[in-house]
């Protein structure tokens, strides 16, 4: 916003006005961020994420992929509202190599889909295991990784 501010042409204003609504307070919302704060928050350098912009500015297509990281966050609706919102500033929808990429259930994270394998299993599939291999398997229900977190 800070570059259209001084003439130059970033963003997508004909995908914009065909496909949004609401660029002027998505604007005012960005530029009253305060860098300070987005540094200390984000942990990454103002340089560094002025470089990525650098990056993503000069993409003709971007897809932005992301996994459970973001869906669990404390803020993770609010988080993927602005991803969707920064690829909607280029027109990284509806083009081919663009658009938003949810990776979950990759590397079989869920696990029950092949081996049966939740936070809480069903007993028969325990007592399958216990049959198969020879052993007890804990019967008291484990946690998600958000309960995880809150456990330790």
């Amino acid at each position: 916003f800070e570059r259209e501010a001084q003439g130059e042409r970033v963003l997508d204003h004909d995908f914009l006005s065909e496909h949004t609504v609401g660029l002027e307070a998505l604007r005012e919302d960005v530029m009253a961020q305060d860098w300070d704060q987005i540094v200390q928050v984000s942990g990454i350098s103002q340089a560094q994420i002025r470089r990525c912009a650098e990056i993503y500015i000069r993409s003709k297509a971007t897809v932005i992929c992301y996994g459970m990281g973001l869906t669990q966050h404390q803020y993770g609706s609010r988080l993927l509202q602005q991803v969707a919102n920064l690829l909607l500033l280029r027109g990284n929808f509806g083009k081919p190599g663009a658009g938003i990429g949810p990776i979950r259930g990759h590397s079989n994270v869920q696990g029950d889909r092949t081996v049966g394998i939740d936070e809480k299993p069903k007993p028969a599939y325990l007592d399958r295991v216990q049959q198969v291999f020879g052993f007890d398997p804990p019967r008291e229900h484990g946690h998600h990784v958000v309960e995880s977190i809150e456990a330790m």
